[in-house]
Parts: C-alpha cells; sequence; structure tokens
C-alpha cells in the first residue's frame, strides 16, 4: 500500500471514529452549546416545595449530632411539605406528595412518632399525599432496586423523598469516609433526583460543630458534605433546651441561623425568632473566650433591648407605680425573668440604666406642706413611670392652692 493511500485512509477511519464518538456524545446527552444559543432559550423555572430552598430534582441533608432529633426534623419537614403548612419559619407554596423512607425505626415506633407529630401539627396529610416505607433489613440492599423505585415515585407524582438515615444506605465492605465508598450511595440519591427532591438524614463527625462550614458538617468523605443543593445543620444551641437551625441554599442567599426549640410531648419543633442563634462552642482557647465574650455581649444587648421595649410598654399604659411593685411586675414578664434578681447584672441594675437613659423616669412621692412648701412623704415611696407622667404628677405641686 502506498503512503498516500495509507494516509487517506488513516485519515477515512479517524472521521469515521470521530464522528461515531460524537454520535456516542449526543445520545448521552452530552452537548457542548454555544453560550448565545444557551441564554436564548429561557429553562423553566424552579419548582419550589419549600421556597427559595428546596425545589423538585435538587438534593441535601439534614445534618447533626446525635440526640439533636435530626429525624423529628425530617418528618416534620414531610408532614408540612405534604400539607402545604410553613416548615418553621419556611414557606410551603403548596401541598407535595412526599415519600419518607424509614431505614432505622420500628414500624410501631414510627407510627406512634407520626401520630403525634400529625395531631400536634394539625397536619394530616390527605390521601396519595404521603408514603412510607419501612425497610429495616439490610438497607444497602435497597440501592439494587434503584431502577424500580426511580420508576414507583415517578408513577406516584413525588416530589420530595426523605432517606432515614443516610448510614443504613451503605452497603458491606463500604467505607463512608472515602469517596468510593460512598459513590453507590451518592449515585443512588442522583437518580431519585432525577424525578424528585431529595433529603438524606445524617450524623456529624466526632468533636465540636461550632464554627464549621456546611460541607464539613456531614460524618464521612467531603465528597458527601459537598454534593448538596440546599443542607440543613442542627447545632446545640448556647442554652440549654434550644437548637440552632443554618440553612445552605446553593441558588438562593441562605437565611439567617434559626433559633428553635423541640417540644419532647409533641416530638414537633418551634421556631423562637426572637432569641439569638447562638451556637455552643466548648472548644478551648483564646479564640473560643473571644467568641464566647462576643456572644455574651450580644446576649446582654438583645436582653436590654427586650427588657426596654417590656418596660416602655408597661409605663405607657400604667399609671405612676411604686418602684418596690414595679419591679415585681417587671419581674413576671418574660424579659424580666431573663435577668437574674441579683448580682452582677441583674435587674434593678438594669432599670437604673434605663432611668439613667431617660427611658423611664422616678420620683419620690410628694406632698405640700402648710407653708407651701414641697416635700417628700415621710416614710414615702419611690414611684416610677413614664418621663411624661412623672413630668405631670410634679407639675401639679406648682400651682398654688387657691
Amino acid at each position: 500500500m502506498s503512503a498516500e493511500i495509507h494516509d487517506a485512509v488513516a485519515a477515512a477511519v479517524a472521521q469515521a471514529t470521530g464522528a461515531h464518538a460524537e454520535e456516542e456524545l449526543a445520545e448521552a446527552g452530552i452537548v457542548l452549546e454555544d453560550a448565545r444559543d444557551f441564554m436564548a432559550e429561557e429553562p423553566p423555572p424552579f419548582d419550589w416545595i419549600i421556597t427559595d430552598v428546596i425545589a423538585k430534582r435538587m438534593k441535601g441533608d439534614v445534618n447533626g449530632k446525635s440526640k439533636q432529633n435530626k429525624t423529628f426534623a425530617g418528618m416534620q419537614l414531610v408532614l408540612c411539605a405534604s400539607t402545604g403548612r410553613p416548615f418553621l419559619n419556611m414557606s410551603v407554596p403548596r401541598p407535595r406528595r412526599c415519600a419518607y423512607f424509614n431505614l432505622e425505626l420500628l414500624k410501631r415506633g414510627f407510627w406512634e412518632r407520626l401520630q403525634t407529630m400529625e395531631a400536634a401539627l394539625g397536619a394530616t396529610p390527605d390521601p396519595g399525599m404521603l408514603y412510607v416505607a419501612n425497610w429495616l433489613g439490610n438497607a444497602g440492599e435497597l440501592r439494587k432496586h434503584t431502577p424500580g423505585l426511580v420508576a414507583k415515585v415517578k408513577r406516584l407524582g413525588i416530589d420530595l423523598v426523605v432517606l432515614d438515615p443516610r448510614y443504613k444506605l451503605i452497603g458491606e465492605g463500604e467505607d463512608e469516609n472515602s469517596a468510593a465508598g460512598l459513590r453507590g450511595v451518592l449515585d443512588f440519591r442522583d437518580a431519585l433526583a432525577e424525578v424528585a427532591a431529595v433529603v438524606m438524614i445524617g450524623h456529624d463527625p466526632k468533636g465540636e460543630v461550632a464554627g464549621k462550614s456546611m460541607a464539613d458538617r456531614g460524618a464521612g468523605s467531603y465528597t458527601a458534605g459537598a454534593d448538596f443543593d440546599f443542607a440543613f445543620a442542627l447545632s446545640p444551641h448556647v442554652e440549654t433546651g434550644y437548637t440552632v437551625l443554618s440553612t445552605s441554599c446553593r441558588y438562593r442567599k441562605s437565611p439567617r441561623d434559626l433559633t428553635i426549640i423541640f417540644d419532647e410531648e409533641t416530638l414537633t419543633f418551634e421556631a423562637e425568632p426572637d432569641k439569638p442563634a447562638v451556637v455552643r462552642d466548648n472548644r478551648r482557647g483564646d479564640g473560643a473566650r473571644a467568641r464566647s465574650a462576643d456572644e455574651k455581649a450580644e446576649r446582654t444587648r438583645l436582653r436590654l433591648q427586650g427588657l426596654e421595649t417590656a418596660v416602655k410598654e408597661f409605663v405607657g399604659t400604667n399609671p405612676l407605680i411604686d418602684k418596690t411593685n414595679f419591679m415585681l411586675r417587671l419581674a413576671s414578664l418574660p424579659a424580666g425573668a431573663a435577668f437574674p434578681q441579683s448580682g452582677t447584672g441583674c435587674l434593678r441594675d438594669a432599670v437604673k440604666s434605663l432611668i439613667e437613659r431617660g427611658v423611664i423616669a422616678e420620683t419620690r412621692e410628694k406632698k405640700r406642706k402648710r407653708n407651701g412648701e414641697i416635700g417628700n412623704v415621710q416614710n414615702g415611696n419611690t414611684l416610677i413611670g413614664a418621663p411624661g407622667k412623672v413630668a405631670d404628677y410634679l407639675k401639679q405641686f406648682e400651682v398654688l392652692p387657691l
């Protein structure tokens, strides 16, 4: 074969091979599209399940340490989504079909929890709006049925799937601390995300969570932590009994951290938006002490702000009152109860600062003597009230009786 013929044949083979390879790319949906063509056709808008947080076909996580009630958060999420009720402070535009894969709890235990939560939230999904899959065996085997599960979710029109917990999906011989070990779990979620939004309930690694990024919250390989469109993290609050909810959104601005509280009787979370969302930090060292000091100062500022608001409302709707009763009434209010009754930073010191700043005013109880002079009532009370009402009280003694 001459060199010319050899080159021609090689060129023809190369051309045919290249064309075949491009056809395979096109069949796989891998297309290089001119940017102007791409921008000329607007894709469909996000189909929001939780406004600006979870949309159909998105994937995300709920992470937290042990005893942070992660499962209850996941259950409350599907109950709210399937009935159109707000999820904590987040809007649910309309009821959506949901599915909850319970991979850990006994069927009776899950049933009792769901019954209690439905009654507490007043959220009983209509038939066909919430599906439950109880799979307590080798959950790693669940992934073998991926095509059937995807088809079932699509046929039922399910828009949101919760997988609880993630570690139960890890198969025998797989290691969640490696990217390769988690690949099967993430592929399973990706497959479901072709037809629905998917949430996996995960657990945090050992150690402190304060200051950690959302990508570092879930235990295991960093691959899992970074592979999300949205994520929720539950962290211990600096005050016992409260939890901090952090939310991360890839396509919208993430909302501010929110303080929530879990009710042990109703098994539900409630939002406490007025309480600062401060994560407990047990780390030692100068950095932790500085953070602790800053957080303490912020909590003090917010307590004083709340007290000032409560005092203004009280004195604005009540006549002058003796200081002893005023302090008792104030201590019975939530804003006053946030202060100790004695010691450093006590309620009396806080009231003193409000007087010094002119928020409220005080005066001794007055009387007019026989000689016309004005004096304090012997053993009289100290009166306290709005500055204008104190001024009116004193003004009456400026007018001489006829």
